[in-house]
């Protein structure tokens, strides 16, 4: 599929991010079109494998993905208080392992210390501009 004939001018690959259950979107995505992918910022990103039974495999290590969670992230434990719903960090601990199953390895994750459950746009932007274009 090539993005580019929306006509918008947009180029060949795209930035991506997802907040909360948008990362769901943002690692399927990765999962199914990396080549597509210019960066990846998940931000506070729930993870359930959607997509990568199917991930295709990445060479080169794939685009640079910065996963980024909040220090303070209500949900950083378990998801809304339920122990038995794993929150934000041990879904990215997951969402690292499966990444890194097709090739990915252009990975950092941050925790940001201050930082609640949150887009993290500036932060997002911020990580954007040290792409290069």
């Amino acid at each position: 599929m090539q993005w580019t004939a929306f006509g918008f001018g947009a180029g060949e690959k795209i930035g991506i991010t997802g907040f909360s259950g948008g990362g769901n979107l943002c690692y399927a995505f990765l999962a199914r079109e990396p080549g597509q992918v210019r960066f990846a910022a998940p931000a506070c990103a729930n993870f359930l494998g959607q997509g990568f039974s199917r991930a295709k495999p990445v060479t080169g290590g794939g685009p640079p993905i910065h996963l980024m969670t909040g220090a303070q992230d209500k949900h950083r434990r378990f998801t809304h208080g339920n122990k038995n719903s794993p929150g934000i960090e041990p879904q990215t601990d997951r969402a690292v392992e499966a990444l890194k199953r097709p090739g990915f390895a252009n990975l950092k994750r941050t925790m940001l210390p201050g930082k609640g459950h949150g887009t993290l746009a500036p932060e997002v932007w911020a990580f954007a501009d040290t792409v290069p274009r």
